[in-house]
């Protein structure tokens, strides 16, 4: 594990093939060490190998995954995870929202329609997605569904992601005066 994160220290490319070996396979301590050191060296070609493990049974490893993949640098990344978004099926939907909400992918009128989705899991995702995402000018869905909310169950999540979405924006006065 200690090797892994000199490997990434040196900047080195090279070793991603072997550090993605780590990865998959091995000790959990490696497989976690190298989780963390991926982003310091990955590319987009580690984005389905890591949505594999975090779509996995290991909570652990599943967390470290998500996290290396929202650690992952670059444009490409983000559009390839928001085109997975749109057209994920219902059991990947909530980890891709997750992802996408990490990232501060801007998907607002994909995660707006999933908000809507009929799943409950679904729907807290794209709540919770959008408060790292949402703009000014939409802020009044996150409003909507917290004043009259379409599924009551929701109103506490629709709560938590208008009140984090108000602290990130910038233009406080613009927010407060739409609240």
């Amino acid at each position: 594990a200690l090797l892994l994160h000199v490997l990434a220290d040196r900047g080195d490319k090279t070793v991603l093939p072997a550090v993605l070996q780590a990865a998959l396979s091995g000790p959990q301590e490696v497989r976690i060490a190298a989780l963390g050191v991926l982003p310091r060296l990955g590319d987009d070609t580690l984005v389905e190998p890591l949505l594999q493990l975090a779509a996995g049974q290991d909570a652990e490893l599943a967390e470290a995954a998500k996290s290396a993949v929202a650690g992952l640098p670059g444009e490409k990344i983000d559009a390839d995870l928001k085109s997975r978004l749109t057209s994920a099926q219902d059991a990947a939907s909530p980890l891709l929202i997750e992802i996408v909400g990490l990232r501060r992918i801007e998907s607002t009128p994909e995660l707006i329609k999933l908000a809507g989705h009929s799943d409950a899991v679904v729907r807290r995702a794209a709540f919770s997605a959008l408060s790292g995402t949402i703009g000014l000018k939409d802020l009044s869905v996150l409003i909507s569904e917290v004043t009259a909310p379409k599924n009551p169950d929701d109103a506490e999540t629709a709560r938590q992601a208008l009140l984090a979405a108000c602290i990130r924006m910038p233009e406080g006065d613009a927010c407060a005066e739409q609240l």
